[in-house]
């Protein structure tokens, strides 16, 4: 083989190759084909949407993972249009690989197929909404008697704004960080819209069963604030409440054995409004799935923070629709933190990182990290130094030890969390604190910190009272599902239930699907969720998943104080917050 040097390489892996021996059957033998088929492949397994050739051809190849390209992109291109019985332009073709000649991109077939038909779904509603500007006035008028956040002029008030977009319009993206408002202004959105319409067909659902789960929490929360939502109407009080949002999945009627879902374009799903919150998480397929099984009269509202992490599996849709020129019209953004605005550190720090270009930021960084180290602002925003004179396993425990008696309160007491008095009592100490950790395993990692903790708290034993567990596979049996957390009492294992005859269900521990302890938690696992307060360890060497999304996500999780812990050296922070994910995609082209 021409590369054979390649094949060797950490950065492919066999499955890549099967893939490109499989395209290269299809015509002559070409080795230049070979590796394109594979790089194709790689692509997509590295969660991109299509292999971007000039973005290949110039990643670094300063590590030995990762090689130079033999070819430049023109020539890649050449390549791709010399064998036309594998690689075609044309996405309806049945060809393997699609190849977007102007941005020199190439794409597994129903990789560009999902693009095509996102983009499709969203330019045809674009094309449908049609404003009342007399409706639009109206509610205007309406909309600022109807919540408690609503006191501005509506020129000045980005939720009002939020509204009556999301109202007038059959495609709305609303995005913003924690605390900003979102699940407000969704439930006022939805309260209109029965208002308007009691018998509206409206469909709720999010990317994972701890999402749907807090989804429904949310707006019970704001249905129950007094004098938060000027909604008299009880029948429109009792229909909201009854909503009850869904995983994608469950929507779709996706088979878990097989991926394909019951809801398509041939079964239309019968709603009339949807929306998807925590809209990042979700995958290029999944979006893809559902907005292929809406009738082409359903709206549809998109909720999330498109600083957040992106989805696991392929593709960024939510940050790239929110940065479309094409679709701004359509974006609301949000951007006053109602929730945190009396941590100012955090606020400050915050905007900075995710308002600022990558210039502005490479200038500014030695001044944030600084201002971050030397924060003591109410214990709301503080760097735990460990100490050095002792093994950093020994110097985590004493730190996480100062740290629990420093957060401690007379009504949480965390010295008392082995011992709760209730199940209530257990699970307000894991609602008043989190620990957050960029990785899985090593010195900084959750089974590490989780290991310490249990240590730090006298628990002993499998399930001891007060332990947290993280359910980490849904399961039908029970009803439990990934992300669920649960407590340990009295030798069971108790989940809260948001609307049922009792708050919390209990299993015994044979009972559970695969879990784990959940003093500490991934940052990917905490999307969604927010706690009082929140300490975050990152990883003690770089890691190619630390990036300005990920040091963003863990920091928004705190209502109210953050921690720290990194080593000394702050390189590692640093690199992240410069490190930008970046995902191959040609959606932005399509619309």
């Amino acid at each position: 083989m021409k590369y054979k040097s390649y094949k060797s390489s950490n950065e492919f892996i066999p499955l890549d190759w099967q893939f490109a021996d499989m395209v290269v059957r299809r015509c002559d033998d070409d080795d230049d084909l070979r590796l394109l088929a594979a790089m194709a492949l790689c692509a997509i397994r590295n969660s991109h949407s299509c292999l971007d050739l000039a973005a290949w051809s110039s990643r670094p190849t300063d590590s030995e993972d990762y090689l130079p390209s033999p070819l430049l992109p023109e020539d890649w291109l050449t390549v791709a249009k010399r064998h036309p019985s594998a690689i075609s332009q044309d996405a309806s073709s049945s060809t393997p690989l699609i190849l977007d000649a102007k941005h020199k991109l190439l794409y597994l077939n129903r990789y560009r197929r999902y693009e095509e038909s996102i983009a499709n779904a969203i330019r045809s509603r674009i094309a449908s909404s049609k404003s009342n500007e007399s409706f639009s006035q109206q509610l205007i008028d309406h909309v600022r008697f109807t919540c408690r956040y609503f006191t501005k002029p509506f020129e000045e008030d980005l939720q009002q704004q939020a509204v009556a977009t999301a109202v007038t319009s059959d495609f709305t993206i609303i995005t913003g960080g924690p605390g900003t408002g979102k699940t407000t202004v969704l439930t006022v959105i939805l309260a209109l819209e029965l208002q308007r319409n009691p018998q509206c067909q409206i469909t709720l659902c999010a990317p994972t069963g701890k999402a749907a789960a807090r989804m429904k929490e949310s707006i019970a929360r704001e249905l129950a604030m007094d004098g938060s939502l000027a909604i008299t109407n009880d029948a429109i009080r009792q229909s909201l409440a009854a909503l009850t949002p869904q995983t994608l999945h469950a929507v779709l009627g996706i088979s878990p054995e097989t991926g394909i879902a019951y809801r398509n374009r041939q079964n239309l799903l019968e709603t009339e409004l949807v929306v998807i919150d925590e809209c990042s998480m979700s995958s290029l397929e999944l979006v893809h799935q559902l907005l292929e099984a809406l009738p082409p009269t359903a709206r549809l509202i998109l909720l999330g923070d498109q600083n957040q992490l992106a989805s696991v599996e392929s593709g960024v849709v939510f940050a790239e629709l929110c940065d479309c020129p094409s679709l701004r019209p359509h974006v609301c953004r949000l951007t006053e933190n109602h929730r945190s605005k009396t941590n100012k550190p955090l606020c400050d720090f915050v905007n900075q990182m995710i308002l600022e270009n990558q210039d502005q930021l490479s200038e500014t960084m030695e001044g944030m990290v600084q201002d971050l180290y030397n924060s003591q602002d109410g214990n709301q925003f503080q760097t735990i130094r460990l100490r050095h004179d002792q093994k950093r396993h020994e110097a985590l425990k004493l730190a996480l030890k100062d740290l629990l008696e420093t957060i401690s309160t007379e009504s949480i007491d965390f010295h008392r969390w082995n011992a709760p008095k209730s199940v209530e009592d257990a699970f307000a100490y894991s609602l008043q604190f989190k620990i957050l950790c960029a990785v899985r395993e090593g010195d900084y990692g959750i089974l590490t910190i989780n290991s310490l903790m249990r240590d730090l708290l006298n628990m002993e034993g499998p399930y001891p009272d007060g332990l947290p567990l993280l359910v980490t596979q849904n399961d039908p049996v029970t009803g439990l599902r990934n992300g669920d957390v649960g407590i340990c009492f009295q030798g069971k294992v108790h989940f809260p239930v948001a609307d049922g005859p009792k708050p919390f269900r209990d299993f015994a521990p044979v009972q559970l699907p695969p879990h784990e302890d959940a003093f500490a938690m991934t940052i990917h696992k905490s999307q969604g969720s927010d706690y009082p307060v929140v300490l975050m360890v990152l990883p003690s060497h770089d890691n190619p998943i630390m990036t300005r999304e990920l040091v963003y996500t863990g920091i928004t999780r705190t209502k109210k104080a953050f921690f720290l812990i990194a080593e000394p050296d702050d390189t590692i922070l640093k690199t992240a917050i410069l490190r930008k994910t970046q995902r191959w995609s040609g959606l932005k082209y399509l619309l």
